[in-house]
């Protein structure tokens, strides 16, 4: 921002991360459940399920990063 103006690059920066807020808002609330679950069902010996939820959370942070990036 230049002299208290936003120039258009920023204002449509600013506009494409507000409308991505919502799918951010859900693959961070989905994030939560997945490392929740994890280390649960790691410790009761569901392995496979554990290594899922460990796969998406890490595919999750990564779609968060690029959404929060453009």
């Amino acid at each position: 921002m230049a002299h208290g103006f936003e120039t258009d690059d920023e204002k449509k920066r600013k506009s494409r991360l507000k409308s991505m807020f919502p799918a951010i808002m859900e693959l961070e609330n989905s994030l939560e459940v997945l490392t929740t679950n994890e280390p649960i069902n790691r410790k009761e010996g569901n392995i496979e399920q554990a290594d899922l939820e460990r796969k998406h959370a890490r595919s999750f942070r990564s779609a968060i990063r690029f959404l929060g990036r453009k």
